[in-house]
């Protein structure tokens, strides 16, 4: 059930997980959610403006929260800063006690305060927008199960979609970042870009670069994530429940995370498998692979359902590796060393 926001204050916005990811530029979601709230409720613009600049300035240097009387005593320091600057420049001027600056007017101070006196500073490693309120376009690629799709991005960076997956980016990046989302397997050839981090988000991984060429296999339903790089260098962060970074991990050519879902704090970096990059070139590469594990995989490169009827075939492991064959042809080859039978109709295929 959606929160009732109408009631918030500065205070209230703060504590709210969904503004902070919107504050933050962290959810695709929460901003697209908090951009058209805004828009609907003008009249809180005063309170939204309070809240975005205490996050991303007070907060900036590690997002933790303070409590609501350490927040007033920061504010408290900072009025007194402006007050001092006030009374130097203007001595013969009485300040009127009445008089009390909208939140638009104190941000305004207070942003130019920071240059001059370093109070507060943003933190380089949270992506900003210059304009809290900027419309992003978003594109989302979808590919259905028995396909497979390559997009090219704005920035050049080259995506290969596996069968099963979803991808959703911006139209244009912006001038300090690179961020996509991913759900299911891709391959990135990012172009590389000093100035701008490229940074893919899937269920609870973070894999940044600035340019290089890796795989991301992050399907919703699967236990294991697996970042695998072909070259260059790669930057994987697990986060728990709460989005909080747990552990990193940096790879190079050859190496791999796996990161299980079911254990938040095991995120470990392995050799690459002859597998691991097999499907870009058409290629299906089983590896001692699980018959249930094979039964999904070919579920998603020929979009078809697929039953397994004898539950003693799930102990079951095969190997083997076919490039551009039918399902009937890769049956038939798993047939003998998995000591399976099949039958195909139209897009059902049971198996016992």
């Amino acid at each position: 059930m959606q929160r009732d926001y109408t009631n918030y204050e500065a205070h209230d916005f703060i504590d709210d997980k969904s503004f902070q990811s919107f504050a933050y530029k962290e959810n695709v979601t929460d901003i697209s959610f908090w951009n058209d709230w805004i828009k609907s409720h003008p009249e809180k613009i005063n309170e939204i403006e309070e809240a975005l600049f205490l996050l991303r300035n007070i907060y900036a240097d590690n997002k933790q929260l303070l409590s609501r009387e350490e927040r007033e005593h920061e504010l408290q320091k900072v009025f007194a800063q402006i007050d001092k600057k006030q009374q130097a420049s203007v001595k013969s001027k009485v300040l009127d006690a009445n008089t009390w600056y909208s939140w638009r007017s104190v941000a305004a101070v207070l942003l130019l305060l920071v240059v001059s006196v370093s109070i507060f500073y943003l933190n380089s490693e949270i992506p900003v927008s210059d304009t809290p309120m900027e419309q992003v376009e978003w594109i989302e690629k979808t590919v259905p199960h028995g396909q497979k799709l390559t997009t090219k991005l704005s920035d050049g960076s080259i995506i290969k979609l596996n069968a099963g997956s979803k991808l959703r980016f911006p139209k244009q990046f912006s001038a300090s970042l690179r961020e996509v989302y991913l759900e299911g397997e891709a391959f990135f050839e990012v172009e590389r870009d000093t100035s701008r981090k490229f940074i893919i988000h899937t269920e609870r991984v973070l894999t940044s670069v600035l340019g290089t060429s890796f795989n991301i296999k992050a399907y919703p339903e699967d236990q294991i994530t697996q970042v695998a790089v072909a070259t260059g260098k790669v930057l994987v962060q697990s986060e728990d429940h709460q989005g909080d970074i747990r552990q990193s991990v940096t790879l190079r050519a050859n190496e791999m995370a796996v990161y299980d879902k079911k254990d938040f704090n095991r995120l470990k970096a392995v050799r690459v498998g002859e597998s691991e990059f097999s499907w870009r070139d058409d290629i299906l590469y089983f590896d001692k692979t699980p018959v249930p594990e094979l039964v999904v995989m070919l579920e998603r490169w020929y979009g078809k359902q697929i039953r397994l009827e004898n539950e003693a075939f799930r102990n079951k492991t095969y190997s083997g590796i076919f490039e551009n064959e039918t399902l009937k042809n890769v049956l038939e080859g798993i047939k003998f060393e998995a000591d399976i039978k099949y039958e195909i109709k139209g897009n059902n295929v049971l198996i016992y």
